[in-house]
């Protein structure tokens, strides 16, 4: 499920692996980032981002793999799409509060 963007799948790849095999050669990822960034021609931040996203799919970074954040997305917004039968936090504190004040006013008469 890749997501159509700016740059093609396969520059995205190729940089990707250029940054992890070359990390050696700076003195920190974030040097070897900016100088791979520059030489393709793509933003050193979108590159970081694309270099960590590789890590945590990998298993060498923590986090959630980005496969598993897709499948929630999309989990998230069929929910959305057909709405809820559960009620809104928002909606369920004001029932409360409704209520509430119901049973002061009949306890008060």
């Amino acid at each position: 499920m890749a997501r159509h963007g700016r740059y093609p799948e396969e520059l995205r790849e190729r940089v990707i692996r250029m940054v992890l095999e070359h990390s050696r050669e700076h003195d920190s990822e974030w040097a070897e980032i900016t100088s791979i960034a520059g030489k393709v021609g793509v933003h050193k931040a979108t590159l970081r981002i694309w270099v960590r996203r590789a890590q945590v799919d990998s298993g060498q970074r923590p986090g959630v793999v980005f496969v598993a954040t897709l499948a929630l997305t999309a989990i998230t917004q069929q929910a959305c799409r057909f709405g809820s039968s559960r009620p809104t936090p928002n909606a369920q504190t004001s029932q409360t509060r409704s209520t509430q004040v119901t049973t002061t006013l009949r306890s008060r008469t």
